[in-house]
């Protein structure tokens, strides 16, 4: 055996649980997904979910100050867009995290969400994309897989920008497409580096509270957002300030940002609104 089993994502629980079940003198942790551990069941687990409401409502912050701004490859219409692979609960939580944080600026700002319908179909990301430039949007969040490269191709041949998810999308493609690279400005991910390495050293010096399932966000560094030199060329002081004030407000849990899950799609459908 080991010391401590760690597993991540949410294909993952049902293993874990079979495996504490079995197993019940070692020690699991699941990463990005839930246990039921309700009625004391799998003492000998701990389950965490990265809070990605925390890193979408940094990302529509940042889209709602674009578009506000005036800045290169803005327009005067004040509107954003979100588009994703397919419409789950996470995928809710990640529009509606998106939605505050672009209300967070300007509740006048509108949000056009599309619907891809899988994670690998970039021409229809694309195609997708560039309705929601046409439309007037100046800058789209992809939280779509790879097809999300999709609509930054169409931020590319529009003219605008693009908000990733997941990892660095811009240094990912640094060297292979440098041109696609430079409009995506910014990408919210879930830093499970951060969050396993507290585990792991709240596991080490015996504070690690089994049986226990964990939100961590921005405040505990389980969200990271990582920047492109575009964006930091785009954005004024002020524009920085502005955006640098809610990090921070955030950090500092003066923010609360609302969630999908357990919400109602009557709830959810109001947020749309």
């Amino acid at each position: 055996g080991h010391d401590l089993y760690v597993a991540i994502n949410d294909d993952t629980p049902d293993a874990v649980m079979t495996a504490a079940t079995e197993y019940p003198d070692e020690k699991f942790t699941v990463i990005d997904a839930e246990i039921d551990l309700s009625d004391g069941k799998y003492p000998t687990a701990v389950s965490y979910q990265g809070k990605q409401t925390a890193g979408a409502f940094l990302t529509g912050h940042m889209a709602s100050i674009l578009t506000t701004s005036g800045v290169d490859g803005t327009n005067p219409e004040n509107l954003v867009g979100f588009e994703a692979g397919v419409e789950n609960t996470a995928i809710k939580d990640f529009l509606i995290g998106y939605i505050e944080g672009v209300n967070y600026v300007d509740s006048e700002v509108e949000v056009l969400d599309s619907f891809i319908g899988d994670w690998t179909n970039t021409a229809k990301a694309k195609e997708l994309g560039y309705a929601q430039f046409q439309q007037g949007a100046d800058v789209s969040y992809s939280v779509a897989g790879n097809a999300g490269l999709g609509n930054a191709e169409a931020a590319l041949e529009s003219k605008h920008w693009n908000l990733n998810v997941d990892q660095d999308w811009s240094t990912v493609i640094a060297e292979s497409n440098p041109a696609l690279a430079e409009v995506i400005i910014a990408s919210s991910a879930k830093d499970y580096v951060n969050i396993i390495g507290d585990v792991v050293k709240e596991f080490s010096n015996g504070t690690l509270e089994f049986g226990k399932h964990n939100l961590v966000g921005w405040s505990d560094n389980a969200i990271t957002m990582y920047y492109n030199d575009k964006f930091s060329e785009l954005f004024t002081d002020e524009m920085m300030a502005q955006y640098q004030q809610v990090c921070d407000d955030l950090a500092a849990g003066k923010i609360d940002v609302g969630t999908s899950i357990g919400a109602t799609q009557a709830e959810i459908d109001s947020y749309k609104e």
